[in-house]
């Protein structure tokens, strides 16, 4: 099991209503997304909307990489974003997230490079 650490803080300017998330995507040589994945902010541990304006939080992400990445180089970045959908069951009765809308909350973030040996 891969991981992809980073180390990310956050400070909000006023007081935040809602919970947002975070997209982790794994970008190709050639810029494409090859892969996503959602997390909550700070795990969900510290919810957003309990952010004080002013306070600074620091939160320890460790990414996980796909097992099924092809050896080579890869982009790693972040998308702050708000989403609606809710759950609904696949065939095996296990929990399946349907995102019915998606808004990005700023600019996609560079993390830097990772390479798959």
């Amino acid at each position: 099991l891969s991981t992809f650490p980073v180390s990310l803080y956050f400070t909000a300017d006023k007081k935040i209503e809602k919970n947002y998330q975070l997209k982790f995507l794994i970008k190709n040589k050639n810029g494409q997304i090859v892969q996503t994945r959602l997390y909550p902010l700070a795990y969900g541990l510290y919810p957003a909307s309990a952010w004080q304006p002013g306070e600074i939080i620091k939160i320890n992400y460790r990414f996980l990489l796909p097992a099924d990445l092809a050896a080579g180089d890869y982009q790693a970045a972040i998308q702050l974003l708000d989403y609606q959908g809710f759950l609904t069951l696949d065939g095996l009765r296990s929990a399946v997230l349907k995102i019915t809308q998606e808004e990005k909350l700023g600019p996609t973030i560079d993390l830097g490079l990772i390479t798959i040996n």
